[in-house]
């Protein structure tokens, strides 16, 4: 079993408060859980289900990449705490929605304004989880915004590496950016000359 850092046990007790008082009914209700990546949003996501789990709820985590739903089933699996998980545009329309009490939303930052509507309208509680919330219209949908700690806090605490952006000319028309993060190696950006 994974033991929780404070803030991620933290962050999964005040989900779980905002998921378990009564809803309003209305958009913009519902938590988001803002971390960096690699801070484990995967585990406080596992946690808030456990306990919804353990008081009677019905939890499924949706996501948009089947590797992301490997990962969170083969984690809770491992730990004998079973959680289903769904490919988000296959509940987009499934009439199993209804089979449901809360979902967790991984990448909520990709913002599905039909899903999430569709969930308000079923009455459901959803949590969203990102690392990137500056996207148009998430404030729609999301009210409560549960963070912890920022890159540069786990950086100092050494629990992330600092970034590191390396720039190089790509055939003489768009530069190159690779950001070094932790646990996700190389990443590649295209971005417009200068």
């Amino acid at each position: 079993m994974a033991k929780l850092l404070d803030y991620q046990r933290a962050a999964a007790e005040e989900a779980v408060h905002h998921l378990t008082t009564p809803k309003a009914f209305f958009l913009g209700d519902e938590p988001l859980l803002v971390l960096p990546t690699g801070a484990g949003k995967t585990e406080v996501a596992i946690e808030v289900a456990t306990r919804l789990g353990n008081e009677g709820g019905k939890v499924c985590f949706l996501a948009d990449r089947r590797s992301e739903l490997d990962n969170f089933q083969k984690r809770t699996d491992m730990r004998g705490r079973g959680c289903d998980a769904e490919m988000v545009h296959v509940m987009e329309t499934s009439p199993r929605v209804h089979d449901y009490d809360v979902f967790i939303i991984d990448e909520a930052h990709e913002l599905r304004a039909a899903m999430l509507r569709r969930l308000n309208g079923a009455g459901k509680r959803f949590l969203g989880m990102t690392a990137t919330p500056f996207r148009r219209g998430l404030q729609n949908h999301y009210g409560p915004i549960i963070s912890g700690p920022t890159t540069n806090d786990m950086v100092r605490a050494g629990r992330l590496i600092r970034p590191r952006v390396v720039e190089e000319n790509w055939y003489g028309d768009y530069r190159t950016t690779f950001d070094s993060l932790s646990l996700l190696g190389s990443a590649l950006a295209f971005v417009p000359p200068r």
